[in-house]
């Protein structure tokens, strides 16, 4: 059984108040589930990530709660998900492992670890949220309007996701990030270290990384420089980052 922290999102002014909005020593309110994850090698998603393996998940049963509703975690219930689990990867002068090699994190750092994670999720949810809000009131202050029609902008978010933290702490309970799994052709369209486009889009993925492009000059302004998502990537409607 696990108790589950959603990740949520939040006006820029509550970001900046409280940046790590998650509480787990508060437990009575959250919900719980009982999940089955996959942990076998020719079921992963995927070889292991620079600190991360995917694993396929099962949601056995859900618990919702009066203050987390079944839709507040309804991707939970609906369709696939995945469970991230933090790892180390040795360092070859590390007992003589090979390049390859990793190890788990110990249980004392994993949720440690996630919740950076998840608060990174928690400000890319909210800083995506906080361009579209921007983009409403633009239309609604207009004060010259055109005979123009509006712009076809993209309808994009980010995976929802939360935080699986075993009830009864023990050797075989891990901690895990929960994100929604997503289908179709993976595209990263602006790299991390370059606020351009990439080279070789297509028609539609060139739309999108344009709007991307303006969603970080949008966040970097009305934070006033003090934050913007990069290192887009992911399918039409959902991304990672």
């Amino acid at each position: 059984m696990y108790t589950l922290f959603p990740v949520p999102t939040a006006t820029l002014n509550l970001l900046l108040k409280t940046p790590s909005p998650f509480n787990i020593e508060n437990m009575d309110k959250q919900p719980r589930a009982s999940l089955t994850v996959d942990h076998s090698s020719k079921s992963m998603l995927g070889p292991p990530r620079s600190f991360k393996t995917c694993h396929p998940i099962f949601v056995d049963e859900l618990f919702p709660t009066s203050d987390f509703p079944i839709q507040s975690i309804i991707f939970l219930h609906r369709g696939e998900i995945i469970a991230k689990q933090w790892y180390y990867r040795l360092q070859p002068s590390m007992a003589n492992a090979s390049p390859a090699a990793s190890i788990l994190a110990p249980r004392s750092d994993e949720l440690a670890k996630m919740l950076v994670k998840a608060n990174c999720m928690y400000w890319g949810c909210s800083l995506m949220k906080m361009v579209y809000q921007f983009i409403r009131s633009c239309s609604k202050h207009k004060e010259n309007p055109t005979e123009l029609p509006p712009p076809k902008l993209p309808r994009l978010c980010m995976v929802y996701s939360a935080i699986a933290v075993p009830l009864v702490p023990s050797l075989k309970g891990a901690v895990y990030l929960l994100e929604e799994q997503i289908d179709g052709d993976f595209v990263k369209y602006i790299n991390n270290n370059n606020a351009s486009p990439r080279p070789g889009l297509n028609d539609q993925q060139q739309l999108i990384t344009e709007f991307l492009c303006f969603v970080q000059h949008v966040q970097y302004n009305i934070s006033h420089g003090l934050a913007f998502l990069s290192d887009f990537q992911g399918i039409y409607f959902i991304f990672r980052s």
